[in-house]
């Protein structure tokens, strides 16, 4: 077992001890945890490590085994105070000015890099002499560190943990050009007996990039199998394509159409959006003044994915 997943088994085993007061917690003051998991898909990215109800009327801390050379986000949400009445306590030192605000206050985030794998505490203290209670989420950042490798599922791709070594090339295939930009799909140059023993397959990152298989769907590899970049955005990952379809004209002929096909995937879900304007608008619809200005655009379907950046940039700060 290598030093990564013993880190994680032992984050694993600190989650179990600490579950009966996470369920005790949970019978007798309920109400931050109310909607948890609406609040850890709606605000949080990367991998899932714990979620934890903390209250100022609990002395005691979390403690977690946290890994060296890791980056961690820490989320403080559904607050049944403003978040200026609370203070997180990382190692007895107060963070609070440290989180960067999300989606007008209703959560904040803090960025914690370690640089040695050690046990660290958190704590709530709070401004308030109220009974007030917050739930704290903890993820271990994925951003802008995918592994080269090869993906077989999207869960290895949530948890940036490849099943198989990267140790091959691929040919790049121009699939089409419209509107000035040229559109290309990516193929593994194996053969038949390296395809068979990699099977299935979601997508491969070459240490610089990574490709997911245009279905974004776990597939059984073959040499027809076509990949395309994917940009990782935090809480998803977007990819585009050139789409040739053939539309039959009679007994012999036929007409060939083209498009530009944009999908999103949710990093938490692993469900694949069909990028268009109503879905645009549904994951946006919380953001009313990026909302109101993408319905004033008049060339909306060109910019699909620079108002979903936008939206990522002002929700979701670093």
């Amino acid at each position: 077992m290598d030093v990564r997943n013993l880190i994680i088994n032992k984050m694993k085993n600190t989650i179990l001890s600490v579950l009966g007061i996470i369920v005790f917690h949970y019978m007798v003051n309920a109400q931050c945890s109310i909607n948890y998991q609406d609040a850890l898909d709606k605000y949080c990215s990367g991998m899932y490590l714990m979620h934890y109800e903390l209250d100022n009327q609990d002395t005691s801390s979390v403690l977690l085994i946290l890994e060296g050379g890791n980056s961690y986000s820490m989320y403080l949400l559904n607050p049944s105070h403003p978040f200026s009445e609370y203070q997180l306590m990382v190692d007895s030192a107060d963070v609070s000015s440290y989180f960067s605000v999300i989606d007008n206050k209703e959560a904040i985030k803090y960025t914690l890099d370690i640089d040695k794998t050690r046990e660290h505490s958190f704590k709530i203290i709070t401004k308030t002499d109220e009974k007030a209670c917050v739930l704290l989420a903890i993820y271990l950042s994925t951003e802008n560190m995918l592994k080269p490798g090869i993906y077989k599922s999207f869960e290895e791709l949530k948890y940036n943990s490849p099943g198989l070594e990267y140790k091959y090339s691929f040919k790049k295939v121009r699939a089409g050009r419209t509107l000035g930009k040229s559109y290309y799909t990516y193929r593994l140059t194996l053969n038949n007996q390296v395809r068979y023993e990699i099977g299935n397959i979601y997508g491969f990152c070459d240490g610089n990039d990574f490709y997911v298989n245009i279905t974004a769907r776990s597939r059984k590899l073959r040499t027809s199998t076509k990949f395309v970049k994917a940009d990782n955005l935090k809480k998803f990952c977007y990819f585009e394509y050139y789409k040739t379809t053939s539309v039959p004209t009679g007994q012999y002929g036929s007409i060939y159409s083209h498009s530009i096909q944009r999908r999103v995937i949710d990093m938490n879900t692993g469900e694949v959006i069909n990028l268009k304007r109503s879905s645009l608008k549904n994951l946006i619809m919380d953001d009313t003044e990026l909302l109101h200005e993408f319905e004033n655009e008049s060339s909306k379907s060109t910019k699909l994915k620079e108002y979903l950046i936008r939206y990522i940039k002002r929700n979701f700060p670093d």
